[in-house]
């Protein structure tokens, strides 16, 4: 085995961290998407190994760091719109992150308990917890789901890469996603050099498939597809965070109504899309 999989529990719990921090990276604003293939990696190889008990210490770690590396925008609007001190609108934000740890938490308890050891049980086992946990936290987790930062979603600025949702849902994008970190996982840990080489080509292969067929769906249906095609319109005005708070409702919704006429002039759609919060009515 090469060194990658930490052993003390110091370097588990780092491991952990930087897959909080990278997966972060990988969603708005720094968008960075080239972490995404490998950003699940460090937790994979903190939790490889670990008893249970210590691999739901370690999710719970990776998802605390991850939630407030996301969405430190809960301390700002805290403290902006709710009046309170920065210390406070920090605790606020880390009770936020400790309520939405749980589903990563039980997902690498989950990963321990199988206790996969050869390549294929990684890959198919972190694929399917990773999808169980979204899930969970989908449609159960925290008075009915909350379904943010799925790991799809950063995949929405490269249609062609996120084509699978039309099969699957975002679901299935999710498992390919964590499905290729555990394979290229698996391409780092593997004792033989060709046994690491393979895995690695199967993985470029796997990805490069994706894409090539994403990009041909694209162009035209799929076989079995339906010739129809529904066009979609999306307004988006842009506007700052005060705008929606300070007295600016009315004015953002009147102008993502204009928005969406002067669209239905020029090239007439489906449907339009609005952007989340568009109504000052509730």
């Amino acid at each position: 085995m090469l060194p990658l999989l930490p052993s003390k529990q110091v370097s588990r719990a780092l491991s952990a961290c930087a897959t909080g921090f990278l997966l972060a990276l990988c969603f708005p604003n720094p968008s960075i998407l080239p972490l995404l293939p490998v950003a699940l990696i460090p937790l994979m190889a903190a939790v490889d190994g670990a008893a249970p008990r210590h691999a739901l210490r370690l999710g719970g770690l990776f998802g605390f760091v991850f939630w407030v590396a996301a969405i430190p925008w809960i301390a700002f609007t805290v403290h902006r719109y709710g009046g309170v001190s920065w210390p406070l609108a920090v605790v606020a934000l880390a009770i936020t992150a400790c309520i939405c740890l749980v589903p990563f938490a039980l997902m690498t308890w989950g990963v321990a308990l199988v206790a996969p050891r050869s390549g294929a049980g990684l890959v198919l086992t972190w694929g399917c917890v990773w999808v169980v946990q979204e899930g969970f936290r989908t449609y159960v987790w925290i008075w009915g789901g909350f379904p943010w930062a799925l790991l799809a979603n950063p995949l929405a600025e490269v249609p062609a890469l996120i084509q699978s949702a039309a099969w699957g849902g975002v679901l299935l994008t999710s498992f390919l996603v964590a499905a290729l970190n555990a394979a290229i996982f698996v391409a780092l840990t593997r004792p033989r050099r060709n046994v690491r080489l393979a895995w690695l080509a199967a993985a470029l292969a796997a990805a490069l498939s994706v894409a090539v067929v994403g990009s041909r769906r694209l162009v035209g249906p799929a076989p079995g597809d339906s010739p129809a095609h529904l066009r979609v319109g999306v307004v988006q005005p842009n506007v700052t965070q005060e705008s929606r708070w300070e007295g600016g409702a009315a004015a953002i919704f009147a102008d993502l109504v204009a928005q969406t006429r002067r669209l239905a002039a020029v090239d007439p759609v489906d449907v339009v899309l609005w952007p989340e919060s568009a109504s000052p009515w509730h």
